[in-house]
């Protein structure tokens, strides 16, 4: 059985600055401001709330990630 990292309750206390889901997926990505100049780019399962996986990335590579995961089918949501 795997383990999970945490729940995304976790960051109920962070700025959310982009949510991203995909019709049918089981997952959604969620980036959230946490240090300066990093942001937190947590993968969790929507239903559970268990966290897959939360890497770090610099903010001025946000950009790249988000339009890496449109190219996936992930649409943006902004109304956070």
């Amino acid at each position: 059985m795997k383990k999970y990292l945490s729940h995304i309750s976790k960051y109920n206390n962070h700025k959310v600055l982009y949510k991203m889901i995909k019709p049918r997926s089981p997952r959604t990505i969620l980036f959230c401001e946490d240090i300066f100049k990093f942001v937190a780019m947590v993968k969790y399962k929507t239903k559970s709330g268990d966290i897959i996986d939360e890497p770090w990335i610099l903010l001025k590579d946000l950009d790249y990630w988000i339009s890496a995961y449109e190219k996936m089918g992930f649409k943006k949501i902004t109304e956070i």
